[in-house]
């Protein structure tokens, strides 16, 4: 006899939700392994960009510790002295990354003594009179026809709030420029202007310094230096230099002059662009090296201050090592400033 099997539907719909129940359950599975693989990639992410985010908000004259800025002028200079101070998005030792959005900063401006205290009114009336430091927004490297603030009896500190770094369109890279104006009856009073740059509010911010800052100050010279410049680096030698990524090196003398600037190239490299707008170098016309020893002639003049300052990067990774390996003393072997 032939058996057949009679169709069952309650069986069918049985094996059907059985089936379903085991679908959902594997696709149950790869979507929990998939969020809980997302987390732990992106706090990979954010560890490796972040640990570097504590300088992606540096200046030219401000840092962490409160940098202690001083030019000088000779005795018979007649004119004012402007300081130009930058503030940027990027580790301004190392611009090879930038912050990845818009960096909002709040700005203080303050006259203080050289032991960082503040003055009276009074004060500042004996010392400065009725003459102002002035502080100015550079628009595209041009000056602002107007002040946005002018520091002396009537005001000793301001605060500016919502100052921002944003990127220009199709860039990454966006800084912010002051032009600090000493007339000549405030060079060598001994007063001091000194900024705070603080991004706000904290929270948004974290990853930032909580303030870089610095004081300037413009003193004369008691005596005549017509041909004397000397090179040294302006870091901390407290701190070893494996403790820094790239290096400030500071150029200061009075008069006018031609000076060699030369730098072990295959340990250092210095920002062009600083060396084009410091000493208005042709950077398309930069003569061979000896061996291993870069140099370059610049010009140089104490009527914009008697002060320059350069900053040199780490060229490479076994740069990096040897460099790790050298103290202060060696160091200034390896870039120096010579002639006569």
């Amino acid at each position: 006899m032939k058996h057949t099997r009679s169709f069952n539907p309650l069986r069918a719909w049985r094996w059907i939700a059985t089936w379903f129940v085991i679908i959902v359950a594997c696709f149950s599975v790869m979507v929990a392994s998939a969020r809980y693989k997302a987390p732990h990639s992106t706090v990979k992410r954010v560890t490796v960009t972040g640990g570097a985010a504590n300088t992606f908000f540096s200046s030219n004259y401000l840092n962490t510790e409160g940098r202690e800025n001083v030019f000088s002028v000779d005795e018979g200079y007649n004119d004012q002295s402007m300081i130009d101070v930058k503030i940027c998005n990027t580790d301004i030792l190392k611009p090879v990354e930038y912050y990845a959005r818009t960096i909002r900063y709040d700005l203080v401006a303050e006259l203080v003594k050289d032991d960082g205290t503040a003055y009276t009114d009074e004060e500042l009336g004996t010392i400065l009179g009725s003459t102002t430091i002035d502080l100015y927004r550079m628009v595209g490297g041009t000056q602002e026809t107007s002040p946005i603030g002018q520091f002396g009896v009537s005001q000793i500190s301001q605060t500016f709030l919502s100052e921002s770094l944003t990127p220009p369109s199709g860039s990454l890279s966006a800084v912010k420029q002051y032009r600090i104006v000493f007339p000549q009856a405030a060079i060598g009073k001994g007063v001091r202007l000194k900024l705070t740059a603080s991004p706000t509010p904290r929270s948004i911010y974290p990853d930032l310094p909580v303030s870089i800052s610095g004081s300037f100050y413009v003193k004369k010279k008691t005596f005549n230096l017509n041909t004397t410049w000397t090179g040294a680096f302006n870091d901390n030698t407290s701190v070893n230099p494996a403790g820094y990524d790239g290096f400030n090196y500071c150029i200061s003398g009075g008069g006018s002059a031609t000076r060699t600037l030369s730098w072990n190239k295959d340990l250092f490299e210095p920002d062009w662009n600083q060396i084009h707008e410091l000493f208005d170098y042709d950077i398309n016309s930069i003569p061979a090296p000896s061996g291993s020893i870069q140099s370059i002639s610049i010009n140089l003049d104490s009527s914009s201050g008697g002060r320059y300052d350069l900053q040199f990067y780490v060229v490479s990774p076994s740069a990096r090592s040897t460099i790790d390996t050298y103290d202060w003393t060696t160091m200034a072997t390896l870039i120096t400033l010579s002639g006569q």
